[in-house]
């Protein structure tokens, strides 16, 4: 955990001197906190030696094990120095913990609309979590979601990705030093972004992450990060009388990821912060 805490405290340090995105500082504060606050156990997958890799997968699981002060409990694994990917896990931990409803990315009110005990085994595991989560999906807040994700897809459609060569970004990280090259051609990010919102508006398979119901808020801060290492957004020439189609969609991610944010913040304050009190409709199974 120390070395992902430092890189994202790295990171946030990099926005704030560039100044382009005080919606992006919050999201990476909100992510460093909890870091600070639960029980988070971090794996990092192998990456390349080069430190830049947009390839690579994560995940972030939720263990319910008995403790006394029944403390949220995660377990997070990302694609070594890619911290699009760790903001992206991470962001699923934060959800977890302001609305409590097996990572969903919205509000539903758990002990009135699913009937479904959760069956824990051994180490914690929630082994019914694709059928509570099934149980649990609101139509009508998935199609908001849905929606804006189509928005960002329109804007996105515009954008070219011209960069150039050899610019880099340093991160030092504690004892750790890596770099972000911009070695992957315009078309490889451009086909990066675009996997990553068709993974957020799905349709997903049964038990699979993806869709907007579980991978709205994750993806839409997953790629603020990754557009903000690539220089994004960039200063309008002199020149030229519009934003950048780029520029157009870091703002248009910036305005999803702040309300996104608000949304979890008021709900967080108001389930008492980390403690998962509300948490006690356990089976608990041997396998």
């Amino acid at each position: 955990m120390p070395q992902a805490k430092a890189q994202l405290q790295d990171l946030k340090q990099a926005v704030l001197r560039s100044g382009k995105s005080p919606t992006l500082v919050t999201v990476i504060t909100e992510c460093v906190e909890l870091l600070e606050a639960a029980d988070i156990t971090i794996d990092e997958f192998p990456n390349d030696v080069d430190g830049h890799k947009l390839d690579g997968t994560g995940n972030g699981i939720r263990l319910y094990l008995p403790a006394p002060a029944r403390q949220f409990v995660f377990r997070v694994s990302y694609s070594k120095r890619n911290l699009g990917n760790l903001v992206h896990e991470m962001t699923h931990c934060c959800v977890e913990v302001a609305y409590r409803n097996h990572f969903l990315n919205y509000p539903v009110n758990v002990a009135v609309d699913c009937k479904i005990v959760p069956r824990i085994d051994q180490h914690g595991n929630c082994l019914n979590n694709a059928a509570i989560v099934k149980a649990l999906r609101d139509g009508a807040a998935e199609d908001t979601r849905f929606e804006k994700v189509g928005v960002l897809q329109g804007l996105f459609d515009r954008c070219e990705f011209q960069f150039r060569q050899n610019l880099m970004m340093t991160y030092n990280g504690g004892e750790t030093t890596y770099t972000l090259s911009r070695r992957d051609s315009s078309d490889a990010f451009k086909g990066k972004l675009r996997e990553k919102l068709v993974y957020a508006k799905g349709p997903a398979k049964e038990g699979q992450g993806g869709g907007p119901h579980i991978d709205f808020d994750t993806v839409i801060n997953h790629l603020l990060v990754w557009m903000f290492q690539f220089g994004y957004p960039k200063q309008r020439s002199m020149f030229s009388r519009t934003e950048p189609p780029e520029n157009l969609l870091f703002l248009q991610l910036e305005e999803y990821a702040r309300e996104n944010h608000e949304l979890r913040r008021i709900h967080t304050t108001h389930n008492r912060g980390v403690m998962a009190t509300e948490h006690d409709r356990y089976d608990r199974v041997v396998t």
